[in-house]
């Protein structure tokens, strides 16, 4: 997603090449209750500016469940809390 304020909701997101969602340049989605899994990448990666509502979700079997930039490192708590990880993160 680029420069996106949509809902990603109730999804089963599985088995892609790179991440499961990819998110850039100031996104501001609702990602809630979507099972995302065996992703080769990451199953989201949540680059600086991007600010999204993260909650509900089955993270697992990713390479790396989660992935965040110098700035989306102070979300981790709130994200970590609202959704089922498993696995590997990359924050700062």
């Amino acid at each position: 997603m680029m420069h996106s304020n949509g809902n990603i909701d109730l999804n089963q997101i599985k088995e892609n090449d790179n991440a499961g969602i990819q998110l850039i340049s100031e996104s501001k989605p609702h990602i809630e209750s979507n099972s995302i899994e065996k992703n080769c990448g990451y199953g989201i990666e949540i680059q600086d500016p991007s600010k999204p509502m993260v909650s509900g979700n089955t993270i697992r079997l990713n390479n790396y469940q989660i992935r965040l930039e110098e700035h989306g490192g102070k979300k981790w708590k709130t994200i970590q809390n609202s959704n089922i990880i498993d696995g590997e993160n990359d924050v700062p």
